[in-house]
């Protein structure tokens, strides 16, 4: 049995509402490159969340010169000092910080979203949604995303093929030669999971407002 301590995994959250307070100067300062493409998007949704995140990530000590991506397209600090995995959805830009490598989606629960389980769940998994549909199938889908974000294989891992089920219950999984937990949680019309290489794994999760954002680094 793994007898390593149980890790935690930070969540940071930016609301959109929280990211329009945030001074046009002090983004282009801190985190420029991602300013000007936000500022490319035609939505303001989405200049929003590419904003939030920006900030998060400048607050939590991660500045933008020091965020290079994969031939996949997953970030990562090129110094290796900080682990880190963004997502958004609708209200809410987010990232999360981890002692080892990190995975992390979050999504607003619709039950719109429910017609794609069939096809991306286990027949074991389909089932365990019957229970409760809304809240378990979004427990399953963050799971499944935050893992294929942790190996940075997106979607091309195959959703249908990965079973998520034991990380419902708090076991691991492997992966290929990676042993992987993950835990889940949920706040009001939200679902967020992380996944890690650790095998015990508890979230904190952290709102953070434009004066947090401008403020002294939270790390």
């Amino acid at each position: 049995m793994d007898e390593r301590k149980p890790a935690f995994a930070d969540i940071y959250l930016c609301s959109l509402a929280e990211a329009e307070k945030l001074p046009a100067g002090f983004c282009r300062e801190h985190f420029p490159k991602r300013t000007e493409r936000a500022e490319r998007y035609r939505l303001s949704e989405d200049r929003l969340r590419a904003v939030g995140v920006g900030a998060i990530l400048s607050a939590i000590g991660i500045p933008e010169e020091n965020i290079a991506y994969t031939g996949s397209g997953k970030p990562y600090d090129v110094t290796g000092r900080v682990r880190f995995s963004i997502t958004h959805s609708a209200e809410y830009a987010a990232a999360a910080v981890g002692e080892t490598e990190i995975g992390v989606d979050l999504e607003r629960r619709s039950p719109d979203h429910i017609r794609v389980a069939k096809r991306m769940m286990t027949e074991a998994e389909q089932a365990y949604t019957e229970g409760d549909p809304l809240f378990r199938f979004f427990a399953l889908w963050t799971l499944k995303e935050s893992v294929s974000k942790l190996t940075g294989e997106g979607l091309s891992c195959g959703f249908s093929g990965l079973d998520v089920l034991p990380l419902t219950e708090g076991k691991s999984i492997l992966l290929g030669e990676k042993r992987i937990c993950a835990a889940t949680e949920t706040f009001g019309e939200y679902t967020v999971s992380v996944a890690t290489e650790n095998t015990a794994l508890a979230i904190r999760l952290h709102f953070l407002t434009a004066a947090d954002l401008t403020g002294e680094k939270m790390r």
